[in-house]
């Protein structure tokens, strides 16, 4: 018997809402996995102006895979709905991919014919493949990169969302507009009930802070999950840098009877007394994550940043001045200034190089 079509998966050469014009499939979202439990199918798209775009599309025939169908659908589209709805509230979000269409269009007459999709504002790629175009030495945008990305989840955190799958494949590269963080596929709002909140961590696990390894949760939720993004933000400046995530540099320097389960280990006891071996792993990670980065005020302001975003302890993470002031420590401000004032630092010295050089 020949393998059904799902109607998600005949879109190309279709003419959508507003013009669009579906193209060809794509197996990934450029910089992204497909999130939602592959309940999507990615295209590219084009506008009746020229304007690329990359389209989701949902499959919703992908929940009768699963066992009961009914359940599987309703979990699929309470997920895909909440996540159209954050989206919206980002419409104005300067650092987080917009969505520039939505809607629906029927394939056929079933019950499940009509396939929804939403279409993305489209970047060069993800800033995997971004390093990897620069050179090594290029500091400077390795810096801005890393005040876009703290800036864009500065602004989901004031629209009360967070982002809980921070990694380098969801960090965009949009050429002259600078980067985005794009799929809010993981994401929960902080005011209002979602899908993951149940979840002690929604994104990879393999970006996923060390305490969430454990199983340890703080009370406050809200400051759980907010200290949940600085660790990944922090693990992105050890990617750029470094070229490898924290997490599991920090699993790599543990003897086994020291890590979880998930990471092939055997500890059983609280996360308190884990602690002590993970900090005692946590600096020579860092330290040698950023060995390649020259000597001087950068890579000590970078090392500084990392060792307070991703600190082990989650009750002590987060700007350290603001933490010994009593004040409220998990806001991005004075990360946001010192990644611009690092990348102006490397900037300047750019030029006063080539400045001495012609």
């Amino acid at each position: 018997m020949a393998k059904q079509i799902a109607p998600a998966e005949q879109l190309c050469g279709r003419i959508l809402k507003d013009g669009w014009k579906v193209i060809e499939r794509v197996q990934y979202p450029p910089g992204t996995k497909q999130s939602g439990g592959n309940f999507s199918v990615g295209y590219l798209a084009e506008s009746e102006s020229g304007e690329r775009g990359f389209l989701k599309a949902f499959d919703y025939t992908r929940a009768f895979r699963e066992h009961p169908p009914a359940a599987a659908l309703l979990e699929m589209t309470s997920k895909i709905e909440f996540e159209r709805k954050l989206y919206s509230q980002c419409q104005r979000l300067d650092r987080i991919v917009s969505a520039v269409s939505q809607g629906a269009t029927r394939i056929d007459d079933t019950d499940l014919g009509t396939v929804e999709y939403v279409i993305f504002e489209l970047a060069e790629q993800d800033i995997r493949h971004q390093l990897d175009a620069v050179d090594k030495l290029d500091i400077a945008f390795r810096l801005i990169v890393l005040h876009d990305t703290a800036t864009a989840l500065q602004q989901l955190h004031k629209a009360q969302i967070v982002h809980q799958d921070m990694k380098p494949s969801n960090v965009l590269y949009f050429g002259k507009k600078g980067s985005k963080i794009g799929d809010l596929g993981s994401a929960s709002h902080l005011a209002i009930p979602g899908p993951w909140d149940e979840m002690i961590w929604a994104g990879d696990w393999n970006y996923a802070p060390p305490e969430f390894q454990y199983g340890f949760q703080e009370p406050d939720v809200v400051r759980r999950r907010l200290c949940g993004d600085l660790f990944t933000l922090g693990s992105m400046a050890i990617f750029c840098f470094g070229g490898v995530a924290l997490t599991p540099e920090l699993m790599r320097r543990l003897a086994v009877d020291h890590r979880p389960p998930r990471w092939q280990g055997s500890w059983t006891g609280s996360f308190d007394d884990v602690l002590p071996y993970l900090s005692h792993a946590f600096f020579p990670a860092v330290d040698e994550a950023l060995s390649g980065t020259p000597e001087g005020d950068i890579r000590r302001g970078v090392n500084d940043i990392c060792l307070q975003l991703c600190e082990p302890d989650p009750r002590r993470r987060g700007d350290r001045q603001s933490i010994l002031s009593g004040r409220p420590s998990l806001s991005l401000e004075r990360f946001i200034s010192r990644f611009d004032l690092l990348a102006k630092k490397a900037q300047f010295g750019v030029v006063r190089l080539n400045a001495k050089n012609g």
